[in-house]
């Protein structure tokens, strides 16, 4: 990402005698600010062992069965019927109101009788993540093997937003496996 955001060296000597002692320290501090963002496209496969970096979860029912990385696939259960969905947000990416955005999943679920749904928030790139607007469409995944699930939409202006999925908790016994997302300028939007 470029996003170091320091570099500390730390050396010091020690002479005992006669021979001298030697350390040297070195520290990266990692993390995206809010100036940070990614360009599109944006593609992110999950079979590698970069795990969720750069991604935030919230547990929306507070199961302990929310996204996570499972035989190379992005897995979320639903394991009760509470409302409150569990949320993947995306890093942060600069998205432009001349293009309307795709964003592909390519996702299925286990069992065809336990349908997923996934809504897609945009949210503001902040601190507490403020939910610009909902996509009208909720992505209805009901097939086992993966295929491409996707929407469209254009944002409101030109800005760094983090896409929020939304994985809804009713449908309970739902699994939602999926091995990547690619979010791109599909087309212009004047078109």
């Amino acid at each position: 990402y470029g996003n170091i955001l320091t570099k500390t060296e730390s050396r010091w000597q020690d002479y005992l005698q006669d021979y001298e002692l030697y350390s040297q320290i070195r520290y990266e501090h990692h993390y995206i600010q809010a100036s940070d963002y990614l360009e599109l496209p944006y593609i992110k496969t999950f079979a590698g062992n970069e795990g969720l970096s750069g991604f935030e979860i919230k547990d929306g029912n507070e199961d302990g069965k929310t996204w996570r990385i499972d035989n190379g696939n992005l897995r979320c259960d639903a394991a009760s019927t509470d409302a409150d969905p569990d949320i993947l947000y995306l890093p942060a990416l600069r998205l432009s109101s001349d293009f309307e955005i795709s964003i592909s999943l390519h996702s299925g679920v286990s069992d065809t009788t336990h349908p997923a749904s996934v809504s897609v928030a945009l949210c503001h790139n902040e601190e507490n993540l403020t939910v610009s607007g909902y996509m009208a469409d909720t992505l209805q995944i009901r097939n086992t093997g993966l295929q491409d699930n996707s929407l469209r939409f254009i944002p409101e202006k030109e800005g760094i937003y983090r896409i929020a999925l939304c994985f809804d908790n009713r449908n309970q016994n739902s699994i939602l496996l999926m091995d990547s997302i690619k979010i791109e300028n599909a087309r212009p939007s004047a078109t």
